[in-house]
């Protein structure tokens, strides 16, 4: 409905921050990204003129939506994550942007928002429970339950990067950005996941795969074991990577019997998930705003 106010959406990372104004049906009209200012004050006042210009761009602005890292209490704001930089953590966006400019607020956890575009939007719309994985320079996950997101009791719930596998190696588990470090000190130089994928035929390289292989698989189907969900959905820009995700199958049920229980897939949205996710976070919330 061209009618419809707009949503100004912001997918916050530590490399980037990618955002847009969208339409209530979850069109883009414009788009843009810069680097992520990792400094607290200057972070915060960086979000402050995006938003600003935006603003200056369409002035029919139903709301702020956004994406970010973190352990995120969707009705006060407050993040709570110990394992992010403070500057993702110091400042309450939901309340505090809401009070600068004047307009209905929504956040959500990064990977749950690209789970709630899925769901929505993609690859989970004929899904009532699934999980998704994002692999990327750390790995996030998302739980949709009955159709519905999971937070869980302190809104960590899916937070796959914390499992164990073995005594002294938390925080490893799953990274696509520890295989292509791996391959890139194996090799003497910096690399990149093509890379890793074009020389695979390298039994180096094709052993350090593996072992990174294992463990996602490991995590996933301990994560099947537990939450019995018809299909797994994995994001992340490796995600892109056909081979990867017939490597992947064939791994997880090579180690577990799930096979005519769980689908594994590639998710849909690629780099836009997060925005469109909280998007439709935002249209869950403040519907009657927008329209």
């Amino acid at each position: 409905m061209e009618d419809s106010k707009k949503i100004v959406a912001l997918d916050i990372g530590g490399t980037f921050i990618k955002y847009g104004i969208f339409t209530d049906s979850c069109r883009e009209l414009s788009s843009g990204k810069e680097p992520t200012v990792i400094d607290t004050e200057l972070f915060f006042r960086q979000l402050c003129e995006i938003i600003e210009r935006l603003l200056t761009e369409q002035n029919d602005i139903a709301g702020i939506a956004i994406s970010s890292p973190g352990f995120i209490d969707t009705e006060t704001g407050m993040n709570t994550d110990f394992s992010i930089d403070e500057c993702f953590t110091k400042h309450n966006l939901k309340k505090e942007l809401g009070d600068i400019f004047d307009c209905s607020v929504a956040i959500e956890n990064d990977c749950n928002c690209a789970a709630l575009a899925e769901r929505d939007l993609g690859a989970g719309k004929d899904d009532r429970d699934f999980l998704m994985i994002t692999l990327g320079t750390g790995i996030g996950g998302a739980i949709v339950s009955d159709g519905k997101l999971y937070r869980g009791s302190s809104h960590k719930a899916g937070e796959l990067g914390f499992c164990i596998l073995e005594k002294n190696r938390t925080g490893e588990i799953g990274a696509t950005g520890l295989l292509v470090d791996r391959v890139s000190r194996y090799v003497g130089e910096k690399v990149d996941g093509e890379y890793v994928f074009s020389h695979l035929f390298n039994a180096g390289i094709k052993e350090i795969y593996d072992k990174w292989l294992d463990d996602i698989a490991i995590v996933i189907g301990n994560a099947e074991a537990l939450l019995d969900v018809k299909k797994v959905l994995i994001g992340g820009g490796i995600s892109a990577e056909p081979m990867f995700i017939e490597h992947l199958r064939k791994r997880v049920f090579e180690l577990f019997p799930f096979e005519e229980f769980m689908e594994i897939d590639a998710c849909r949205f690629k780099n836009d998930a997060g925005k469109i996710g909280a998007v439709c976070l935002f249209l869950e919330q403040f519907k009657e705003e927008v329209i």
